[in-house]
């Protein structure tokens, strides 16, 4: 009985770590906290198995990227160099950062952090609104682009803080048009968030059950991802600001409440 419920619980959390990778709230915040208070599972265990849970959510990035990933490694280099950039930028800022926050975890609620940047959107969105044209046109990624998309992914390794609210907005306000901020956040989470789900499942000794949760992230991560990059492509760039800042805002602002 008891592993019928931990089975169903790792069914549901590898879901909630699906729907909400891409969208622009903390997977790993509120999956961490799903299992802690459902599952009774140790903070520390909690955290290191939602980071295993990304690796169904990067399967879901490979497969609904699969066609563009193959083309661009084919005709160019571009797409090596940006993951080895960006995921070398995003080890070294994000590994002491997760050393550490293992260490004193329970102690930290960092929800404003992403609360801060959903609202900072939507106040760029209302600015981009007011002056009546697109400000984002970029296309081509500079390697200051790669740094700081680095940076950003780096500090994301804490719970609380969106990698993909955090990633999107920054190349948003970098320059960026709507489309494209989403696919580079997506390309970019794909060998960071590989290392990060080997190197935990090795050290946790993840079992067999681990897997259901997995599947399910993978496959919720599809509908996901689905829904953002349609969004990115519909919506002018300041209603996509408006639309990821009011999301960020409220579903953040709901977890701190309830």
């Amino acid at each position: 009985m008891a592993n019928a419920n931990m089975l169903l619980d790792l069914l549901i959390a590898g879901f909630l770590q699906g729907i909400l990778e891409w969208l622009p709230v903390s997977s790993s915040g509120q999956v961490m906290v799903f299992l802690a208070k459902i599952s009774s599972m140790d903070l520390t265990v909690a955290y290191s198995f939602t980071l295993f849970l990304h690796l169904g959510t990067v399967l879901s990035a490979i497969v609904f990227f699969g066609k563009k990933i193959i083309n661009e490694l084919r005709t160019s280099l571009f797409l090596l160099k940006f993951w080895i950039y960006v995921t070398l930028v995003s080890v070294v800022v994000g590994y002491p950062i997760y050393y550490f926050y293992r260490k004193i975890i329970g102690q930290l609620s960092l929800d404003v952090v992403s609360l801060s940047i959903g609202f900072l959107l939507i106040l760029t969105g209302f600015i981009a609104f007011k002056v009546g044209r697109g400000i984002a046109s970029k296309e081509n990624v500079t390697l200051r682009d790669m740094v700081f998309l680095g940076l950003a992914q780096g500090v994301s390794v804490i719970p609380g803080i969106s990698r993909s609210g955090v990633t999107i907005a920054l190349l948003l306000w970098l320059g960026f048009k709507p489309e494209r901020a989403v696919e580079l956040s997506f390309l970019a989470s794909i060998p960071v968030i590989i290392l990060a789900g080997i190197y935990v499942s090795l050290e946790t000794q993840i079992n067999i059950i681990g897997m259901v949760g997995l599947i399910s992230s993978f496959i919720s991560g599809l509908i996901s991802i689905s829904v953002m990059v349609s969004l990115a492509k519909k919506l002018p760039m300041h209603y996509f600001m408006l639309t990821i800042g009011a999301l960020m805002v409220l579903i953040i602002g709901a977890s701190l409440i309830f």
